[in-house]
């Protein structure tokens, strides 16, 4: 990426591999190593001239808040989120109506713009080996939704509310999703 972009931030909570990264980085003048933690970084004034790509290997357990956060409150910032996350975070991602995997992360990424599996990433490629595979997934904020849900924040809270409560009869749900409209 350092040698086709014109900047290069590189996000690293991982102090051990911010050295790695400040020592095979040396050379390029356009790449900026920022050491904190992506879910505390600050997305709106880091894009404030211009809509970036994000390109990222996620941890596992944070990849699904993470996107809950970008796609929420930093959606406009972004052109393009091309991510590494678990394999079955990815099968969310794209998952289909009626599915197992359908859920609000689902609703929030579909929602938010066009979504994809790009790849999948054997497990046989990392050392350690993981005992989970990964998937590249790609998604293109959409600049206008494509559908109109109104109030956006609302929405958001509703799918939540909805999905949280997968037991419940519908009727009950929207009562509870109702309560703190």
């Amino acid at each position: 990426m350092a040698e086709k972009a014109k900047v290069v931030t590189a996000v690293e909570i991982d102090a051990r591999l911010l050295s790695v990264l400040q020592a095979t980085l040396a050379d390029y003048n356009n790449v900026y190593l920022v050491h904190q933690d992506a879910m505390d970084f600050d997305w709106r004034a880091h894009c404030s001239q211009r809509p970036v790509k994000l390109v990222a290997n996620l941890p596992y357990n944070v990849a699904t808040p993470l996107f809950y956060r970008w796609l929420k409150e930093y959606r406009d910032c972004f052109s393009l989120f091309v991510c590494m996350v678990q394999k079955e975070v990815a099968q969310r991602i794209v998952a289909h109506p009626g599915g197992r995997e359908y859920g609000s992360l689902t609703v929030l990424c579909q929602y938010a713009g066009r979504c994809k599996i790009a790849f999948n990433v054997s497990r046989t490629v990392f050392f350690p080996r993981p005992e989970v595979s990964s998937a590249v997934v790609k998604i293109t904020p959409a600049a206008n939704p494509r559908d109109d849900v109104g109030d956006e924040a609302f929405f958001f809270r509703l799918v939540d509310v909805v999905f949280s409560q997968s037991r419940k009869t519908l009727l009950n749900t929207l009562h509870a999703a109702l309560q703190f409209s």
